[in-house]
């Protein structure tokens, strides 16, 4: 089983892909050395809550995002991956999709 330091590194590496950011990047924008993020992201230091905050900001996601470690992964990433599809959407797409969901959720909200 991981420990916090391990799943916390390990989505610290997550959002860094998601950002297509190297280590080097964003230990740069993150104001920290690439070997200590490095360490970081492999879960084998303990960072400060002053540097997961840089890293945070450097990432564009909430601190609070980051150290829940507890949240399923897959969710994340399937919420991720759609967000990138609907940015590439042209608007009256967006529009479309928009109205299919809220009919989706009219259903599901009278199923229950």
């Amino acid at each position: 089983m991981k420990g916090l330091s391990e799943k916390l590194g390990a989505r610290i590496r997550y959002f860094r892909m998601v950002a297509r950011m190297s280590q080097g990047e964003l230990a740069n924008a993150s104001q920290l050395t690439n070997g200590y993020l490095s360490d970081v992201e492999r879960g084998k230091v303990n960072i400060s809550i002053t540097n997961l905050n840089q890293i945070a900001e450097a990432l564009g996601v909430q601190l609070s995002v980051l150290l829940d470690c507890d949240t399923d992964m897959d969710k994340e990433k399937t919420l991720i991956s759609i967000h990138e599809r609907l940015k590439k959407m042209p608007d009256d797409g967006l529009l479309a999709l928009e109205r299919i969901i809220l009919m989706m959720a009219q259903q599901c909200d009278s199923e229950d």
